[in-house]
């Protein structure tokens, strides 16, 4: 992928740092493309950390391994960087750091995805982004467009399916091995897209029923009682995650997150709010039950799990509904198993 975001920021006059050096463009984007390398091998698990960072115009640098990670590799290809900047440039670390990890995403669907979320939250919490709104927005917009074409093929897969053709047949009296062999692999191919088809509208269905039956029932697995019965607002906002979580690909549509808010909302109202350490008392509670681990991912649920708010770079608001919660956590966990596959080692930039 290209260094279109550095390129839009900069042409939008948004990286003062820069000037019109065209080298310090390409020492940038070069720094971008190591981190991003980086992002998508040993660091894939700072990756939602990184997109944070980066968008948040109240980010400061002190000692924040992300941006150091960026000014290490700005350094590896800029040796005299700091003399051409007196104090650190936050801005241009952050641009150095949100093109990396949209391109660490390039190439990968899962970590595209983990973007998806973690752009819905920052625009959930109404997170500042300062100067930067309009690059920004039009970026949510391109993933948004990719992200939604892979939704409906898994969630509303076409049930226009073509009819099953035959492969022509040569009506000769002696097919030898090489005919049959052709029409045989022409024929298998044309059934196994037909099935291939098929069971995807068969999958769809059974996702969408078995969250339907999750709805009616109102039943937490996680807490093994009706939701209606929980009394702390905080652990059944906890719970209802946890448990859709369980009945849900890692990428799931909004409409997910909407079930979400109407089975709080039928089960304990709308008017309740609820604080960071109801939440991380909740959390506590379910114990064992839980089956994930959130630790090191600098997310919301990673603060809550750890009763530490600093442990998140995202500042949650002094009370949340028990909806708005939910909702965080659960795509926090999405996030936390997108990023969970094994990464490459990858060696660290020379300082």
């Amino acid at each position: 992928m290209t260094n279109h975001l550095l390129l839009n920021l900069l042409r939008a006059g948004l990286l003062s740092d820069l000037g019109e050096d065209d080298q310090r463009l390409k020492h940038a984007g070069e720094a971008a493309q190591n981190m991003a390398e980086w992002l998508a091998g040993e660091g894939r698990s700072k990756l939602a950390a990184a997109l944070l960072r980066a968008i948040d115009e109240s980010t400061a640098p002190v000692d924040d391994p992300v941006l150091n990670y960026a000014y290490n590799c700005l350094l590896d290809k800029w040796p005299s960087a700091r003399n051409a900047f007196p104090e650190t440039p936050t801005e241009l670390l952050r641009a150095i750091t949100f093109q990396a990890a949209v391109t660490a995403a390039a190439d990968d669907e899962d970590l595209e995805t983990a973007n998806w979320y973690v752009l819905r939250t920052i625009r959930a919490l109404g997170v500042s982004v300062g100067r930067w709104e309009e690059v920004v927005r039009d970026e949510i917009s391109r993933i948004d467009a990719v992200v939604s074409e892979r939704l409906d093929l898994v969630w509303l897969p076409s049930t226009d399916i073509d009819e099953l053709r035959m492969p022509p047949v040569v009506t000769s009296d002696s097919l030898d091995d090489s005919e049959l062999k052709t029409f045989a692999q022409k024929l298998g191919g044309a059934l196994r897209a037909q099935l291939k088809a098929r069971w995807a509208v068969v999958e769809a269905s059974l996702l969408r029923e078995s969250l339907l039956w999750w709805h009616l029932a109102a039943y937490s697995d996680v807490l093994g009682e009706r939701y209606a019965d929980v009394s702390d607002p905080a652990l059944c906002a906890i719970a209802t995650a946890l448990d859709i979580r369980r009945l849900t690909p890692l990428t799931a549509p909004t409409a997910v997150e909407h079930l979400l808010d109407e089975a709080i909302a039928s089960s304990i109202g709308t008017e309740l709010s609820i604080t960071f350490k109801d939440l991380a008392t909740a959390w506590e509670r379910i114990g064992p039950k839980r089956e994930v681990s959130v630790d090191g991912y600098g997310l919301v649920v990673s603060a809550i799990a750890a009763n530490d708010p600093d442990m998140s770079i995202l500042t949650l608001p002094e009370t949340l509904t028990p909806g708005d919660a939910a909702k965080s956590v659960f795509r926090d966990l999405q996030v936390i198993g997108l990023l969970s596959a094994c990464a490459v080692d990858l060696p660290e930039p020379e300082s």
